[in-house]
């Protein structure tokens, strides 16, 4: 467990990186938020510098704070932790003291874009800003005590981190030795890969009844002859389209991988074109058509054109029927590509023999996950009931999650060695600022 001392420092470190420990910062669940106190006496001088008994209230409350989110017990007295708070906010004054020794300069408009930064983190953190100021309220606060508060933060923070480049860091070398001893310490709690599996995938989605299935071809008819004779899909989709986005053009947005709810609509939109329009597409809200705007490695934004299909029970069990058909042929030998080809509802992986791809573990559907527990490459699962129909997953291939090597860690250890470094030659400099700047305690 962290005693209050290097807790305190840990927290110095952090404001010296540029990561500010926010005083006010809270988790919008919790009971405890720093409170307002009133300034009754002073504490100690730094450099003709105050600290008020309501900085030292304030900073307590942080520690507590902090530990309590990073789920560590406080072991320490509070006399201890009182005295180790008070050193923090003298060390802090005579970093910002030497700074202004130094002519070092912070602007205004630096700190106000900081400060700006700092505060709409913290919005987001408790979801809006009404949010957040009934939370200020509740403990006697307003939003300009926040900005206040931070502001103060945040010019205390630029101060040090100008200190601590021009004196500290120029002391801190780290050898490749040190890297590599750093390493074969920590070896045994270094992070494994995770594991891989490579799946195929036949999907069987439900179809409607004869006579539902002739409406959606004649609807279908009608929206491929509006684009064949140029209307902008927009403007096809906001006629024709009976999904929610119709309004907009079917302007569905911008997704990232695995946010869509359907892994056959994503296979296609990672599949296909930018610039393109899809083949109809089956899922379990109806029939989708598909324009690709744009795509990154990370993103798909689209439009769609939907066209609503009742599915009933029925239909729901002939699909079920359908699917476990297609996994007793599998189990009996027969070509899975070809199976895929065959019977897959899938555009984005039928025409590659139901191929998904290399998945970590932990990027698949929990359905998924537990379907494939346990399974040898090679295997087929049963029909997985998911979003889209009923997915007949075959396990290709399963790796292990291996070691990473020193050569893929080394910039993260060496990273680490750094910093625990600076953490000395930082503890050694504040040693030697003590000893140049008048320091008075008065209580």
């Amino acid at each position: 467990m962290a005693d209050a001392r290097s807790a305190a420092f840990g927290l110095l470190l952090a404001v010296v990186l540029a990561v500010p420990a926010w005083a006010w910062a809270q988790d919008p669940g919790s009971e405890t938020l720093v409170s307002p106190r009133l300034v009754d006496r002073i504490v100690a001088i730094v450099d003709e510098e105050a600290i008020l008994l309501s900085d030292l209230e304030r900073e307590i409350e942080t520690y507590h704070f902090e530990m309590e989110t990073d789920g560590e017990s406080v072991t320490s007295g509070e006399a201890q932790i009182r005295q180790e708070m008070l050193d923090r906010l003298i060390e802090v004054k005579l970093l910002v003291a030497q700074a202004k020794l130094d002519g070092m300069v912070v602007g205004d408009e630096e700190v106000e874009r900081e400060t700006a930064q700092a505060t709409q983190r913290l919005i987001d953190r408790f979801g809006t800003r009404a949010a957040l100021d009934r939370e200020l309220a509740r403990s006697g606060m307003t939003f300009e005590d926040l900005q206040d508060r931070n502001r103060e933060l945040v010019r205390n923070r630029l101060y040090t981190m100008r200190v601590v480049q021009r004196y500290v860091r120029p002391r801190v070398d780290v050898r490749d030795d040190e890297v590599r001893a750093f390493y074969e310490e920590h070896k045994d709690e270094v992070p494994r890969q995770q594991a891989q599996v490579t799946i195929a995938n036949i999907l069987v989605v439900a179809q409607p009844d004869t006579d539902v299935m002739d409406g959606i071809d004649e609807k279908l008819a009608v929206i491929s002859k509006s684009l064949e004779d140029g209307t902008s899909f927009e403007d096809t989709a906001s006629e024709y389209s009976e999904g929610p986005n119709a309004s907009r053009g079917g302007l569905v947005g911008r997704f990232a991988r695995g946010d869509l709810f359907s892994p056959v609509i994503e296979n296609a939109l990672w599949a296909m074109p930018v610039g393109q329009v899809s083949p109809p597409i089956n899922t379990e809200l109806g029939i989708h058509i598909l324009e690709l705007l744009d795509r990154d490695a990370d993103t798909v934004n689209f439009r769609q054109i939907l066209l609503r299909v009742e599915i009933t029970e029925t239909n729901q069990q002939a699909a079920r029927d359908r699917a476990m058909e297609v996994v007793e042929k599998a189990r009996a030998g027969q070509d899975f590509a070809t199976l895929a080809t065959e019977y897959s509802d899938d555009p984005g992986s039928r025409e590659n023999g139901g191929l998904l791809g290399t998945f970590a573990a932990d990027q698949l559907s929990t359905q998924f996950q537990a379907a494939l527990r346990g399974m040898e490459p090679g295997e087929v699962t049963d029909p997985v009931d998911g979003a889209a129909g009923f997915f007949i997953l075959k396990l290709l291939e399963r790796a292990a999650g291996e070691a990473y090597s020193y050569e893929e860690l080394e910039d993260r250890m060496r990273s680490a060695v750094f910093d625990q470094k600076l953490e000395q030659e930082l503890g050694l400099y504040l040693i030697e600022l003590r000893d140049s700047f008048y320091i008075e305690i008065k209580a």
